[in-house]
């Protein structure tokens, strides 16, 4: 399965976030611990962050293929940004079953 292609836009009035095709989700304001619900500054700032996510998955699909290598000279050192690059990309397209780290 493929992500929604971007550009993706966020419509703060209703807190939607989709392309002319239709809703990709909505931003509910989930509530804290106390039943309170966060603040609507963090509430945009999440907004904010999911609508970028196809531009940041592009931007980080072309760094990935102009660098290729471990900065160690290893096949994979887990902490380079080369190496958790590649990692996010296959987590991001299917090529493992870990989604969060």
């Amino acid at each position: 399965m493929t992500h929604t292609k971007g550009p993706w836009t966020y419509d703060r009035t209703t807190n939607r976030i989709g392309t002319t095709a239709g809703t990709i989700c909505i931003i509910d304001e989930p509530a804290d611990q106390s039943g309170r619900g966060i603040v609507h500054d963090q509430q945009t700032a999440n907004a904010r962050l999911i609508h970028k996510a196809p531009e940041m998955y592009e931007v980080l699909s072309m760094y990935q293929m102009l660098n290729t290598e471990c900065h160690r000279g290893v096949t994979h050192c887990g902490e380079c940004a080369s190496c958790k690059g590649a990692a996010l990309l296959a987590q991001i397209e299917g090529e493992t079953d870990e989604d969060h780290s």
